[in-house]
């Protein structure tokens, strides 16, 4: 599942191998402009998007480079999966509510 808190919106993404990138999904999503309806201002984009996940036990987030797996990706010693779900926070990178929602985390790099 891909979380935009900045919109409050999800999609849940059905079929999402683990040997396949983050930015092959990304691409297929943002690739064309006007794509997303929420995003009213065609700010999400393949080059600008940033992914994230958060480890709830120590509150951390930490950046996941788009073009690994998933399945690396889940194999990370502080990745866990609630729900039965994988779930990963998409922001604009660089953008002043990536820059808010950092600063009420504790990022890991």
């Amino acid at each position: 599942m891909f979380v935009y808190p900045e919109y409050r919106q999800m999609d849940f993404i059905q079929a999402f191998n683990e040997k396949s990138r983050f930015v092959d999904h990304i691409e297929l999503m943002f690739g064309t402009p006007g794509q997303v309806p929420w995003d009213t201002e065609q700010k999400y984009s393949v080059e600008r998007l940033q992914v994230y996940f958060e480890d709830r036990k120590t509150e951390q987030i930490y950046k996941v480079d788009k073009e690994e797996t998933l399945g690396k990706t889940l194999k990370h010693k502080r990745y866990a999966v609630y729900n039965g779900t994988p779930s990963f926070i998409l922001l604009v990178e660089g953008s002043n509510y990536e820059k808010y929602f950092l600063t009420n985390q504790k990022l890991v790099t």
